[in-house]
């Protein structure tokens, strides 16, 4: 099953946007890390609606991205190596 088309609901400065709040939110140890995809989920829709209106593509476009947030920091810390991370609060 090819999953290509998810890409085209990315939009970058939302997923960039959720991925600092994510960050700020994880390191200041403000809310339980479980949490955090919620949010930026949550977050990215609002982002969504804001940039592109209140349509569908909105909403998906922006869910799609907060959540990519959260991936997209799982990854680079998986590529950096970060073990100091706490991720059991």
């Amino acid at each position: 099953m090819d999953l290509g088309w998810i890409t085209d609901y990315f939009i970058p400065i939302i997923i960039l946007a959720c991925l600092g709040i994510g960050y700020i939110i994880k390191k200041i140890n403000m809310i339980d890390n479980k949490f955090i995809p919620a949010i930026v989920g949550t977050l990215g829709i609002i982002f969504g609606f804001i940039t592109n209106g209140f349509t569908f593509y909105a909403f998906t476009a922006g869910l799609a991205s907060g959540l990519a947030s959260t991936g997209l920091y799982e990854a680079f810390k998986q590529v950096i190596g970060d073990k100091d991370s706490d991720d059991t609060k």
